[in-house]
């Protein structure tokens, strides 16, 4: 019994002594800096394919818009400057008219 009494304080003693691992103070910033690397590797390799198709698809929209509207019927209408004012002015008064406050 005066054994087992011993170890009990055997371990007791050692759990009150304070035993604290060495701090490596520059183990976050290292961790910081590798997931930062990581996570910058992992944009590029995605920014390396989705960025020239995207430009891609824009130039492409541009030029069949370009196309629409150059083959486009329409663009032959002309207005003359007093049209014009009178659209505007219509245009103006009636949202003038219509606006509460």
């Amino acid at each position: 019994m005066k054994e087992k009494e011993k170890n009990i304080e055997k371990t007791l003693g050692l759990l009150e002594e304070k035993i604290s691992p060495e701090y490596d103070y520059y183990y976050q910033t290292r961790l910081n800096a590798k997931l930062k690397k990581e996570l910058q590797e992992k944009e590029s390799r995605f920014g390396q394919i989705l960025k020239p198709a995207l430009i891609f698809a824009l130039v492409l929209l541009n030029i069949l818009t370009l196309l629409y509207g150059l083959s486009s019927s329409d663009n032959n209408i002309t207005y003359d400057r007093q049209d014009l004012i009178e659209v505007i002015s219509d245009e103006v008064f009636y949202s003038a008219e219509n606006s509460t406050y």
